[in-house]
């Protein structure tokens, strides 16, 4: 915590070659529920990094849910059964990491809008946790399927990507300075994160919560969480990732969730939030 008693950031876990095991058996804390005997299925091992980035890039379907802190904490405890932590889990975070991202508009808040180069893409530079290493990411949304193109760099490279003098991410810089992309806003969250791979098919939850926005810094990505919460203390955001028809690998886990699939955009609620700040308005909640 800062002296404001806002978090700090940690430092991020090395990735590692694991495997998952879907294999039914009782948990006490999510009401000895167990996974369909149809849908027990062989370990297969995996390389985190190389999963992840095939979730991340291919297309697949998103499922979101707005849920309660104390379901949250029953669908972590499924998770930690069911599925591993991905690579950048710190224990001392609940195998948790903080997510630190700089968002990007148009001039005209298209994005915000919705409209435009906004109807179904999102621009961003994100960080992990104290990590130097920062993600440029174009994600957008076609048939309902969602994708994702990111690409690493060091963040002592990120002065080369805006000015677009550097050829290896000229796809970022060109989009920059085709939409005039210009930094929006700051936003953390805290988030835990989940991957499995069986013979199904690969799956990916997420659960963020603590989520704070603060005024844009220029071209920076934050280091610490702002001051303005974006998702209520006792709510986190739910979201499963898996490829074609929602797989029978998560029924049992929504079983455990009394809410429907719902959007939140974290993104629009922190325009809204900050330009209501701005307008006098004092509400912006701190707790």
């Amino acid at each position: 915590m800062d002296s404001k008693g806002r978090p700090m950031y940690l430092a991020t876990n090395s990735s590692h070659d694991t495997d998952c095991d879907a294999v039914s058996f009782p948990v006490s804390s999510i009401g000895e529920r167990s996974l369909p005997s149809s849908d027990l299925q062989t370990k297969l091992p995996f390389s985190f990094r190389d999963l992840t980035q095939k979730l991340l890039t291919s297309p697949v379907s998103e499922t979101k849910y707005l849920i309660s802190r104390s379901v949250a904490d029953l669908v972590s405890g499924w998770a930690q059964v069911y599925m591993q932590p991905d690579q950048h889990a710190d224990p001392a975070l609940g195998d948790g990491y903080w997510v630190r991202t700089l968002y990007l508009d148009t001039p005209g808040a298209d994005i915000y809008h919705r409209r435009g180069v906004g109807r179904s893409r999102k621009f961003r530079i994100r960080g992990y946790g104290s990590s130097q290493e920062l993600w440029l990411e174009m994600k957008w949304k076609r048939n309902g399927k969602v994708r994702k193109r990111r690409t690493l760099i060091h963040q002592n490279q990120l002065p080369l990507v805006i000015t677009n003098a550097s050829q290896e991410h000229e796809w970022f810089s060109s989009r920059v300075d085709r939409y005039q992309l210009q930094p929006a806003c700051q936003i953390t969250y805290r988030r835990q994160a989940y991957v499995c791979r069986t013979s199904q098919g690969v799956y990916r939850l997420t659960l963020d919560r603590e989520a704070f926005s603060q005024p844009h810094d220029g071209w920076k990505v934050p280091h610490e969480a702002g001051n303005c919460r974006i998702l209520n203390a006792e709510n986190a955001i739910l979201e499963l990732k898996y490829q074609g028809d929602f797989p029978l690998f998560f029924r049992s886990l929504v079983e455990l969730i009394p809410q429907v699939p719902a959007s939140y955009s974290k993104y629009r609620r922190a325009i809204s939030t900050l330009m209501d700040q701005s307008m006098g308005d004092p509400a912006c909640p701190t707790g």
